[in-house]
C-alpha cells in the first residue's frame, strides 16, 4: 500500500462525529488478504475522513473509487490529498446523498459509532453496492436491533476477527472495542445464532479468518 501523506495541514478530529479514522495498518491488511474484492471494481467509501480507505482501494487496484465525507474541513483535505486518481469525492451527510441504488460494486467503510450511526450507514451501504466491506465492532455482530435490522437481511461472504485493537487516528491509544472486518450482501440470510468470541471455532457459514 502506497504510504500515507503526511497529515501536516489536516483538520482537527471531530470526536463529535465519531471521526476514528483508519490506520494505515489495518487499510494494508484489507488489501493484503482481501484485495480480490476491490480489484477492478466501482468502489464507494461511505465516511471517507483522511482517505485511508480511498488509497486501500487504488492500491487493489479499483477502476474507480467514489469518496463521501461529511466534514467540509476533511473533504477540502481529501481534494489535496487525491489530485490525480480514480476518484470522486462528494462532500454530504452519506445517508442523504443521492447515490442511486447498486449503484457501485463494493462499498469499503469504516462506519461511526456514535448514536447507532453504524447500522445506519451499513444498511444505505448494503442499498448502494452489491458487497460491503466494513470495519466493525465485534459487539455490532450480534443484538437484537441489529439483527432485525441488518443481520437478518444478509448473506455474509467473509469475516475475519482482529487479533488487535486497531488504534484509530484521532485516539490517543488503542481502540477500548474488540474489532472485526466483515463482508457481505443482500441476500440469504446466513447470519450466525451467535458468535464465540476468544474461541478458535464458530457457528458462521464462512470460515473464520484471525488477522
Amino acid at each position: 500500500m502506497s504510504e500515507q501523506l503526511t497529515l501536516v495541514d489536516a483538520p482537527e478530529h471531530d470526536l463529535e462525529l465519531a471521526q476514528w479514522h483508519t490506520p494505515p495498518d489495518l487499510a494494508n491488511q484489507i488489501v493484503d488478504k482481501w484485495g480480490d474484492l476491490l480489484d477492478g471494481q466501482y468502489v464507494l467509501e461511505p465516511s471517507a475522513g483522511g482517505g485511508t480507505l480511498v488509497q486501500a482501494a487504488l492500491d487493489a487496484c479499483a477502476s474507480w473509487v467514489h469518496a463521501v465525507e461529511l466534514s467540509p474541513e476533511w473533504c477540502n483535505h481529501l481534494a489535496q490529498r487525491f489530485k490525480v486518481g480514480l476518484h470522486e469525492i462528494t462532500c454530504g451527510d452519506f445517508l442523504r446523498v443521492p447515490l442511486g441504488p447498486r449503484r457501485f460494486d463494493v462499498a469499503l467503510m469504516n462506519p461511526p459509532y456514535n448514536g447507532g450511526q453504524d447500522t445506519a450507514h451499513l444498511v444505505r451501504a448494503m442499498e448502494c453496492a452489491r458487497v460491503v466491506v466494513a470495519i466493525v465492532r465485534l459487539a455490532a455482530l450480534s443484538g437484537v436491533e441489529r439483527h432485525e435490522k441488518l443481520w437478518n437481511r444478509v448473506e455474509l461472504i467473509r469475516l475475519a476477527i482482529l487479533t488487535r485493537r486497531p488504534k484509530f487516528s484521532g485516539t490517543s491509544g488503542s481502540a477500548k472495542h474488540d474489532f472485526a472486518v466483515v463482508a457481505f450482501k443482500d441476500g440469504r440470510n446466513n447470519w450466525p445464532r451467535r458468535l464465540r468470541q476468544g474461541g478458535r471455532r464458530d457457528w458462521t457459514a464462512v470460515e473464520t479468518e484471525w488477522w
